[in-house]
């Protein structure tokens, strides 16, 4: 399995901190409060990157919410998962999103799993919450893998 190493830190908003990759397959995006002003930013950021996206290099996102303590799949931040689920619908990609370690997090790998089920089966976008940043690392470092095996055939 492959390794990432971080080669840029930066501040995009309040409470928004973006990590990336050197080889810029992996962006992580550290979302440290749950104030709807940060949402905004966070998700617009998002929506920027994934519309710039070149489709034959893996795309492994990282929403690291772990920070936040207790949150809920709340109304505004399931519209942002929505609508960023749905953004670029051929771009292939990974995302894992770190919860706190709470009952929400199952509430939102639920909610994740019956929006997988109202696309078609061929939609590329695969998201998973964890409340681990290794096992989410894990899981989209895999995915690189397989894409980028995908690719070579």
């Amino acid at each position: 399995m492959g390794e990432k190493n971080v080669y840029s830190v930066k501040h995009l908003a309040t409470g928004i901190i973006l990590e990336c990759s050197s080889d810029k397959t992996l962006f992580i995006f550290n979302i440290e409060n749950g104030s709807s002003t940060t949402f905004d930013a966070w998700s617009n950021q998002v929506k920027l990157l994934l519309e710039n996206w070149p489709p034959q290099r893996p795309c492994l996102l990282l929403y690291d919410f772990h920070k936040m303590g207790k949150i809920g799949l709340n109304k505004s931040l399931y519209e942002h998962f929505e609508t960023l689920y749905r953004t670029c619908p051929n771009l292939k990609r990974y995302t894992a999103i770190v919860m706190p370690n709470n009952l929400n997090t199952e509430e939102t790998q639920l909610a994740f799993q019956l929006e997988r089920l109202r696309v078609s089966p061929s939609y590329p976008a695969q998201w998973k919450a964890f409340t681990s940043r290794m096992e989410a690392m894990q899981w989209l470092l895999a995915h690189e893998n397989a894409f980028r095996q995908e690719m070579n055939n």
